[in-house]
């Protein structure tokens, strides 16, 4: 099955991916999955998941005004996909992460070496080789700004299910939940996502991030103390946001925020097969950058 014409350009230089249609048993499930999905605002008391001291940046109410919360709490199941993703082919400077306000990200004094000797490398031709360099997860919280494959979300009583085209992978957010203390989570691509609902908008944190991956394709660092929070919102019937407050102490000199935003994909749209490891054509050099193709 071939991709909507509907999606935008796709990041070019990840391995190349074979493109088929999920089996129909497959298919089936996830259909049977949506369809059985339950009323979010059933799901009883929600749990403690504090916010970071962060102003708002966006003054509108947490749901549309011609939705109800019943009906916004409820319109996240479907295939997405991002709009507002920057992929490698464009100009350096397009692709270096500001913040929310277009501000440069307040990063402490060994992020801005590292950072800025990757923006100069980039500028040379010599490319940061991320973690989906080596066909891995690029984790939380980029992995919800992008690379511009769908996503489907499914909304089961009490968890938030994100299944990603790129590279197969998939996302937990458990709601109603309390994040376990810090010193027993153990570190990983994802972390560990607890949610609740607050009006219209799923207030989501993510605590037990790894270091191993990047804030951007670019290479922005972070260290292990990150915690993400993000505020989902539809903002119609057919799009959606995500604000995503970075916490970082280690990293960076005070909270900030990025956004993505998504819009819902054509009817019928399925999420497809990604094999990065197939045909990889952009080996890494023992220096941390990507090979380049010769040209024929």
């Amino acid at each position: 099955m071939a991709r909507s014409s509907t999606a935008a350009p796709q990041e070019p230089y990840l391995g190349a991916q074979i493109k088929t249609a999920i089996s129909c048993s497959v298919s089936a499930l996830l259909f049977a999955a949506t369809a059985a999905c339950a009323n979010p605002s059933a799901n009883g008391p929600s749990p403690a998941v504090a916010s970071p001291s962060v102003a708002s940046s966006d003054a509108a109410p947490s749901n549309p005004a011609h939705m109800s919360i019943e009906e916004a709490r409820s319109g996240l199941s479907g295939v997405w996909i991002v709009t507002n993703f920057v992929n490698s082919t464009k100009p350096i400077d397009l692709r270096i992460t500001k913040t929310l306000e277009g501000d440069e990200v307040p990063m402490r004094p060994w992020v801005r070496e590292i950072y800025e000797k990757r923006i100069a490398d980039a500028r040379a031709g010599r490319i940061f080789a991320d973690t989906e360099s080596y066909c891995v997860a690029s984790g939380m919280p980029r992995a919800m700004r992008g690379p511009n494959y769908p996503i489907q979300i499914l909304q089961t009583p009490g968890q938030i299910t994100i299944l990603f085209e790129a590279l197969h992978n998939m996302r937990f957010i458990y709601l109603d939940e309390e994040l376990p203390p810090k010193g027993e989570v153990e570190s990983s691509l994802w972390g560990v996502s607890a949610g609740r609902w607050e009006g219209g908008t799923l207030v989501v944190k993510t605590i037990g991030l790894s270091d191993r991956t990047t804030l951007d394709k670019v290479g922005l660092p972070h260290s292990n103390e990150l915690e993400v929070t993000e505020h989902i919102r539809l903002t119609s019937k057919d799009t959606f946001e995500n604000v995503i407050t970075i916490n970082d102490p280690k990293a960076f000199t005070r909270p900030w925020q990025i956004r993505a935003t998504y819009k819902r994909m054509p009817p019928g749209t399925r999420i497809m097969e990604y094999e990065c490891a197939d045909n990889n054509r952009y080996r890494v050099n023992a220096d941390g950058t990507l090979e380049q193709p010769k040209a024929n």
